[in-house]
């Protein structure tokens, strides 16, 4: 997802946790939703939204500055290497060489299937990647102890590293926020390593990141989902978005809530398992990547991501 759609994510889950609060609809009984609306309320919308973003900018994976020029047109920062988790669309398991993604695991350059032979690049595989824990964020103590910390080791070139899944990472994010304590809790860190863990989790809407590839237009299609999800909802007015609330979401997302595998995801890493699943259920109907998604792309696999938010949060909560 985009960046900003990753927020409108954000703050269409809390839209619905206020309309719920007042409308009673039928819930799944495992849905705290008072404590829900008590996490929102605790850091705010406003914040929860920009910090479900954030993570896409962190600088926690190195690359030289030459190659990381190359590689901006298809990832924003080498952190997002660290957002993909295989969905097993081509067979158990993806390889070339020594590199191997199974099901669930993360991206690999060489293991991508949209990726072809680049034309005087070669010379650069050798360059190695780095994780870096000292990057402004949470603090290195805590990032020390995340998936790309212990699989990035620094000694791997960049093209054969296999980065840790999305999944591995929501889970190090969700466990993080639950063992902070003052005075980081006082600066609401705890919530800004959940939201983290959040993104993860909705980035697994996306059929790119389930099928571990930056190519295959994967900037594009991205850009067109939340330019349908823009005119279907966050950009319309309060009016309208009552109407679509009442009419539209609250009974999509309280039925993927109620959906037995979701509702028995007591990790972050058992709802990415279900997201990861899910969206490779839509790839095998859609018999692949479309070339431009439609509306109700958009709209199915946005509900999707509004679902796992409020099933992540309600763990948290």
């Amino acid at each position: 997802m985009k960046p900003e759609h990753h927020s409108r994510t954000m703050e269409v889950a809390a839209d619905l946790i206020d309309y719920w609060s007042s409308a009673s609809p039928s819930l799944p009984a495992w849905l705290p939703l008072q404590k829900v609306k008590s996490l929102v309320a605790k850091a705010g919308t406003k914040l929860m939204a920009r910090w479900v973003a954030q993570i896409d900018a962190l600088d926690d994976v190195e690359l030289s500055s030459g190659l990381l020029d190359f590689l901006a047109g298809w990832v924003s920062k080498p952190t997002c290497f660290q957002h993909f988790a295989y969905c097993g669309y081509w067979g158990d398991e993806l390889w070339k060489g020594k590199a191997v993604i199974k099901k669930y695991g993360g991206y690999c350059w060489d293991c991508d299937q949209y990726q072809r032979w680049l034309e005087g690049r070669a010379a650069e595989n050798w360059m190695n990647v780095k994780y870096n824990p000292d990057c402004n964020v949470l603090t290195p103590a805590i990032l020390k102890g995340s998936p790309g910390a212990k699989q990035i080791p620094g000694n791997i070139d960049w093209d054969d590293q296999v980065y840790p899944s999305a999944l591995e990472l929501a889970e190090f994010y969700s466990k993080a926020a639950k063992k902070m304590t003052p005075p980081q809790q006082q600066l609401n860190w705890d919530i800004q390593s959940l939201c983290f863990g959040v993104h993860l989790l909705q980035d697994q809407g996306i059929p790119h990141h389930v099928l571990c590839t930056v190519a295959g237009g994967h900037s594009h299609f991205e850009e067109d989902m939340y330019g349908f999800w823009r005119s279907y909802y966050s950009e319309r007015s309060n009016t309208t978005k009552d109407e679509v609330i009442g009419h539209q979401l609250s009974d999509r997302v309280a039925n993927l809530l109620g959906d037995q595998r979701l509702s028995n995801a007591k990790s972050f890493e058992k709802i990415g398992e279900w997201a990861v699943d899910r969206t490779g259920q839509w790839l095998q109907k859609a018999g692949g990547i479309p070339a431009i998604p439609c509306a109700m792309d958009s709209l199915n696999l946005t509900v999707q991501g509004i679902a796992c938010t409020i099933r992540a949060l309600a763990l948290h909560a």
